[in-house]
């Protein structure tokens, strides 16, 4: 025999046991599987094909000459579709699938095209082989020009990936390069070095078989727990979904108390019941493809458009009953809402904003819900604010305003709260309770801060406000930044590049702090407080601390909050005057909020506060003005009440 086929045989048999393990599991119906498993059964079609061809062709005189000639052709022209097949692939995995529908994809085809009429036309033509009399099987004079033809498409994919490595994860980068490297040197070594052992098809199914194993394998995008498609498998089809414009409703199925059914019943029970709804689910709408988002969160993409009502109702009904294990009735309480198509979002990123808007927002509200044209203007807000705080914190654009705090003792404004403000071209003015919010939300708030102080730091290092009578500025601080384990260093170190001594600075902290068992909460006070900065309780009385908490932690100041202020100015309520007495019995120093009249101010004096702040004294203003205003205020004489 001419050929050596060992590793050939040892290709197929590799390649058949991975289509088998491919085909056995559930597997997400994506362009970009679709295109990985046509390669993968096109190589082994491929191999088997070789090795027949070889086997035959070496002994050509055993068999019909028809039969030589079409197992020969056979493998030339599956050879050429093996290549652009590999190419589809990895245009799908760079996003670039959108090329197939361009006019240049058909110049693109032009290789594989000239490759199947050299290998249709070999038996007539003898381009690619012939059978001499004499010696059987030889190469024909554009045999090389087969290799040459294939090498365009392995060199076109190395464009793309390198062109569009960065619509790629590194995983995939590295997975992809590998089977270029691999597959060429497999090609090259068996063309120029080892003719007569067959080494490229084997090398490729290698290849293939590590990307099978690193991108493809069934198993990375299936929820161990339930056996449905995962965040990542979720992830691939509707951005494939979005790229290709494909219509498709969502319905989002929130268990609210599944956690609380772990602990209450424990994990094992608690998944064995979920498993079963899930079974459930899957019986009832087999047509819909079914993603565990989150512990406690599922998404059924519904292609088909079904009738939201008839669905929420046999969810409703089915969930009222409980599910048995282990003599243990377990009931979940859903949530499900219905997105349609016009409100999904047209992209992947928008799509997962759009649910988790949903998931946080929304579910709680009502335990069946239709998104309509009210809701996602809501979800379009919440995206849009996101946008514009994302571009402010990367432009460092947001602004600090400043607003004075009067000092009855002393008849003037003494301090000022530093407060942030967001503008952007496309949104507007955007609200400190919306941007702030969502700086928590997405974990920006702590850079938010960063920003803040430092602008604050600026600002007192290039003006002198005690001239004007400004002692401190008090900057607000979230929960999330006090939680952070070097934020106090942090804070002195942009301090001290500024020159500004911590004596200037008093930093504001809501409610939840002082429920807030973190250590590095109060480990962060104690060092700035060490330090020379001071503290204020901010928006005491909105219902989340008691006073026992409250006097746990080193306040210099409590702030009461403008709802319990104008509650005891516009009812009967005696509330606030035993709230005030009790703090200055501590020696805590108290702050009035919203304050907006003469009579208020007077008022509130008479009861002991320290301090008071609103827009009677002063509206926020920005920085380059409030150097104007408390001129105007504290030298000028206009305070006063």
């Amino acid at each position: 025999m001419k050929w050596n086929i060992d590793f050939e045989i040892a290709a197929a048999v590799i390649d058949l046991i991975f289509i088998y393990f491919f085909f056995s599991k559930k597997h997400l119906p994506t362009r970009k599987n679709r295109y990985f498993v046509f390669s993968l059964i096109i190589v082994t079609f491929v191999t088997v094909l070789d090795i027949l061809s070889s086997y035959m062709d070496s002994n050509w005189h055993n068999y019909p000459m028809a039969v030589l000639h079409l197992i020969n052709v056979l493998f030339f022209v599956s050879s050429a579709m093996l290549m652009l097949s590999v190419f589809l692939y990895l245009l799908a995995l760079s996003n670039r699938q959108d090329m197939i529908k361009k006019p240049v994809f058909i110049l693109l085809c032009v290789p594989f095209l000239m490759s199947m009429f050299l290998g249709v036309a070999s038996p007539f033509t003898g381009f690619l082989y012939r059978f001499d009399p004499v010696e059987g099987y030889v190469h024909g004079p554009a045999f090389l020009m087969e290799f040459l033809l294939s090498s365009f498409y392995l060199l076109m994919s190395a464009v793309f990936v390198i062109v569009y490595r960065k619509m790629m994860s590194i995983l995939q980068f590295r997975s992809v390069v590998f089977f270029l490297i691999a597959v060429a040197s497999g090609v090259a070594l068996q063309a120029f070095l080892f003719r007569w052992t067959l080494l490229a098809n084997a090398v490729t199914s290698i290849a293939i078989v590590v990307v099978y194993l690193s991108l493809q394998n069934p198993d990375m995008y299936i929820d161990k727990e339930t056996d449905l498609f995962n965040l990542d498998a979720f992830n691939e089809i509707v951005s494939e979904y979005a790229t290709d414009q494909t219509r498709y409703d969502l319905i989002n199925l929130n268990i609210s108390n599944f956690r609380i059914t772990q602990s209450v019943y424990g994990t094992e029970r608690a998944n064995e019941a979920l498993r079963r709804a899930v079974t459930y689910i899957q019986t009832m709408y087999d047509r819909a493809y079914i993603f565990r988002i989150s512990s406690d969160n599922f998404v059924l993409l519904d292609l088909y458009r079904s009738d939201f009502d008839d669905t929420a109702k046999v969810i409703r009904d089915r969930f009222r009953e409980p599910w048995r294990v282990d003599n243990n009735d377990i009931i979940f309480s859903v949530y499900s809402t219905y997105v349609p198509y016009e409100y999904v979002g047209k992209e992947l990123k928008s799509t997962l904003k759009n649910l988790e808007y949903i998931r946080h927002k929304l579910t709680r509200t009502e335990t069946e819900l239709v998104i309509n044209e009210e809701i996602s203007r809501s979800i379009e807000r919440d995206t849009a604010v996101e946008r514009a705080l994302e571009k402010a914190i990367d432009n460092k654009s947001v602004q600090i305003y400043f607003q004075p705090i009067f000092h009855t003792r002393e008849a003037k404004g003494q301090t000022a709260e530093i407060l942030a403000r967001l503008f952007d071209e496309e949104v507007g003015f955007v609200s400190p309770t919306e941007f702030v919010v969502k700086a928590e939300e997405n974990g920006t708030v702590v850079e938010l801060g960063r920003q803040i102080f430092e602008k604050v730091c600026i600002f007192l290092h290039e003006n002198d406000i005690e001239q004007y009578g400004i002692e401190k500025v008090s900057i607000n601080l979230s929960v999330y930044q006090c939680m952070r384990e070097m934020m106090a260093e942090e804070f002195m170190e942009t301090a001290a590049k500024y020159e500004v001594p911590m004596t200037r600075f008093l930093f504001e902290i809501v409610e939840t702090a002082t429920t807030e068992k973190d250590f590095f909460v109060r480990k962060n006070m104690d060092k700035l407080i060490a330090a020379g900065a001071e503290f204020i309780l901010d928006d005491y009385g909105i219902g989340y601390s008691n006073i026992v908490n409250v006097f746990s932690l080193p306040f210099r100041f409590v702030k009461m909050d403008k709802s319990l202020v104008w509650t005891y100015f516009e009812s009967d309520s005696d509330v606030l005057p035993d709230v005030i007495e009790t703090f200055r019995n501590q020696k805590v120093a108290i702050i009035a909020q919203g304050v907006e009249s003469k009579a208020m101010a007077r008022r509130l004096q008479m009861m002991g506060c320290d301090a008071m702040q609103g827009f009677y004294f002063a509206k926020p203003v920005p920085a380059k003005d409030f150097i104007r205003l408390m001129k105007e205020k504290n030298i000028e004489g206009g305070f006063g009440i």
